[in-house]
């Protein structure tokens, strides 16, 4: 939760450290809407535990997220977002080979360890990734990172319907307070971007002449 509730800010940090922009107040709005969702979506009293030196990775992790996503969007600017999504996933199977010869790795010559790693690493991670690149084209890291927090939605909504498990009033709420907070930015966005549209529509062509009644 720590995680994937502060990459959206963190990206917004960034964003303004770097690019020096700063995000709508719409932004804002959905994001801690979106935020106050996923905390209580996976609110379980029984369940509580606060590790310090836990929230410090779990930052770090948020921080990575929000980095990867910020230079991403700058790579798929100027190259094509499959060769990027290839370059740097095979960078970071290459960083973490040696956990092969450090773990027992012996499930994944079994049927169900090869239909896993498949799934995982196709999938869950380059068909995904390859559509998170794409989407970067089109939209700033920040409104990116907060998209992303649909992921936990999704993974909430596919337990109930075909798992079967069962979520609590609160849980319930988080999952309004989810969509309605990314809602409201994917309104917002295409919003801005009609209005984007309707101004260069309404740009003289260049040698034209003005019309006149």
């Amino acid at each position: 939760m720590v995680a994937i509730g502060s990459a959206p800010i963190l990206s917004s940090l960034l964003e303004w450290m770097f690019l020096k922009t700063r995000p709508a107040k719409v932004w804002w709005y959905s994001t801690l809407l979106s935020i106050l969702g996923c905390l209580m979506l996976f609110m379980n009293k029984e369940s509580v535990y606060v590790d310090p030196v836990g929230i410090l990775f779990a930052l770090g992790a948020g921080l990575s997220f929000a980095c990867y996503t910020l230079v991403s969007r700058d790579m798929v600017k100027k190259y094509s977002s499959l060769s990027v999504i290839a370059v740097v996933f095979t960078l970071s199977a290459f960083c973490l080979s040696p956990f092969l010869f450090i773990f027992d790795m012996s499930w994944i010559v079994s049927f169900r360890g090869v239909g896993v790693s498949l799934q995982l690493g196709i999938m869950a991670t380059g068909v995904a990734y390859f559509l998170f690149a794409k989407g970067l084209a089109h939209v700033s890291s920040s409104n990116a990172v907060t998209l992303a927090l649909a992921e936990p939605l999704t993974a909430a909504l596919l337990g109930v319907f075909m798992l079967g498990e069962n979520l609590s009033i609160t849980s319930w709420l988080g999952i309004f307070l989810l969509i309605l907070g990314i809602g409201i930015l994917i309104w917002s966005s295409k919003n801005s971007s009609s209005q984007k549209e309707l101004r260069k529509s309404q740009l003289p062509v260049y040698g034209e002449e003005p019309y006149h009644k």
